[in-house]
């Protein structure tokens, strides 16, 4: 028998209810304080991270590069089909960050 999808993901505590609750309060509380550690973090990291990903890009022909780099508003249908594609295929981040505003939370 051929199984096709195997695994499933599902994320069910076994502790007890209030040990999760604890627990997830405890989570909030240490995401609020290292929330400022982690944006200077991604600030460092940025520019090379840009710069890893115009080196991964480069290594594809120029009209891909041109659908990945367009703003959605402005990308044509086949544009619109590829980018989406190679952003799987390369791991390359999507939409394209353009600045700090783009830094998670």
């Amino acid at each position: 028998m051929a199984m096709f999808f195997g695994y499933v993901d599902i994320d069910h505590p076994l502790a007890p209810p209030d040990q999760v609750a604890e627990h997830e309060k405890i989570k909030k509380e240490v995401d609020e304080q290292t929330r400022p550690l982690r944006r200077k973090i991604a600030q460092i990291e940025a520019p090379y991270r840009r710069a890893a990903f115009e080196k991964r890009l480069a290594k594809f022909p120029e009209e891909i590069q041109i659908a990945v780099k367009t703003p959605d508003a402005q990308r044509t249908p086949g544009q619109n089909c590829w980018q989406p594609r190679l952003s799987r295929w390369t791991s390359i981040p999507t939409p394209l960050p353009t600045n700090s505003s783009t830094i998670a939370a």
